[in-house]
């Protein structure tokens, strides 16, 4: 699922947004927004409404951005279709998880992967890996897990198409001290994996300790940025 990828400089940004603008109807949900994603995990901080979601909905061409530009390893990604970004290598983990909750965990993780031909042992072996509750959960359906259980899942789910960079909306919101503590722990170990990770929090007590860059938003705009290091 997870192989080691080519080392990064860390100083060139993987992702990188230019004076994006966004709309959700007459909304301007994104004002002129513009930030870089270097190696490592790079977190985006501000409450409901800030424009988190549209952020990484507009850089997955999930929402049509109307002004302004958007790279991934230096290509030119503004509003291309989802899917190409997947093969692309960009990875996504919506705040809501969806997962398939008739679904068993092993059926989850796999779901997707039939196609690339991909080692189904080996994907799950390396999934345990990083939520090793994955494991002794692996018959149980999605329906029956957890919230925190969920968001391990999901973001399992996403790496078994091995991105290079994965976004994940609000991954620790919600979970109990313990849960999130693990998920956390798997989100670190991405890094060391050669893996980028965006995530948001809606405010600081969920930000991974180990983020080395955090922007403020408020109101679709970048407030505040600060960078560790």
């Amino acid at each position: 699922m997870i192989s080691e990828k080519s080392p990064v400089s860390t100083s060139d940004p993987v992702i990188v947004c230019k004076e994006v603008n966004t709309f959700r109807g007459p909304v301007h949900a994104l004002r002129n927004v513009s930030l870089e994603v270097k190696p490592g995990i790079t977190c985006i901080v501000g409450p409901n409404g800030a424009g988190k979601t549209t952020l990484l909905k507009s850089i997955m061409g999930l929402l049509p951005v109307a002004s302004g530009k958007i790279t991934f390893l230096d290509q030119d990604i503004t509003n291309r279709p989802t899917h190409k970004l997947a093969h692309m290598g960009l990875g996504y983990v919506p705040e809501d998880r969806r997962i398939y909750p008739d679904f068993s965990v092993v059926e989850n993780i796999l779901l997707g992967t039939w196609r690339r031909k991909k080692d189904p042992k080996k994907i799950l072996r390396q999934a345990y890996a990083f939520f090793p509750k994955l494991k002794e959960l692996s018959r149980s359906k999605g329906t029956h897990l957890s919230g925190g259980e969920q968001s391990m899942l999901a973001i399992a789910r996403t790496l078994a198409l091995e991105p290079r960079c994965l976004l994940l909306d609000e991954p620790l919101e919600g979970l109990a001290p313990v849960i999130r503590k693990r998920v956390a722990e798997g989100i670190s170990e991405l890094r060391a994996k050669g893996i980028t990770t965006l995530t948001t929090a809606s405010d600081m007590s969920y930000v991974p300790d180990i983020a080395n860059a955090i922007y403020r938003m408020d109101r679709g705009e970048i407030v505040e940025r600060r960078e560790k290091g």
